[in-house]
């Protein structure tokens, strides 16, 4: 895959739970589940970018030394990578790109013309259900004036 450098978003990968590797997941299983996920996230060749940490847990800290001070074989790994996604020479080069293949300005004004039909749609909806209400209500008030006329006919035969 070819990417602009200007516009490629570096991914960084975290793969927690190394510690269970050996208890409860198999080394195959693992080394399968980390190569694809650096597969997945496109990290291949840029395994500097992906690490694989354990979490703070009891298993890992069963004195729970965690609590009041550092580990450094926990710590150390999560600093060092955060330093690497840390790093000022990562920056927004293009604040206003979108990835998207259009340009925010392009993206805005999309938005804006879909509300804007909406908007319309429900404007003619709205004139559609008054135009039915309406026109039902043209139909009831007809047929009470037609029972009327029936009443008054029928009331005229009856005198007469």
């Amino acid at each position: 895959m070819l990417f602009n450098f200007l516009s490629a978003i570096p991914l960084f990968g975290v793969m927690t739970k190394i510690d269970r590797v050996g208890k409860t997941v198999k080394h195959e299983v693992f080394e399968e589940r980390k190569n694809k996920f650096i597969e997945h996230l496109g990290l291949k060749g840029a395994t500097h970018r992906f690490v694989c940490i354990s979490n703070y847990c009891d298993d890992v800290d069963p004195q729970k030394k965690r609590l009041t001070g550092v580990i450094p074989t926990l710590d150390e790994p999560i600093l060092q990578f955060m330093t690497q996604v840390f790093d000022p020479a990562i920056k927004v080069m293009n604040a206003k790109h979108m990835y998207t293949g259009v340009t925010e300005t392009e993206h805005f004004e999309g938005l804006r013309r879909r509300r804007r039909a909406e908007e319309e749609e429900n404007r003619l909806n709205d004139r559609k259900h008054k135009e039915a209400t309406q026109s039902t209500w043209y139909w009831y008030i007809l047929a009470f004036i037609a029972i009327i006329l029936i009443f008054m006919v029928v009331k005229a035969i009856l005198k007469g």
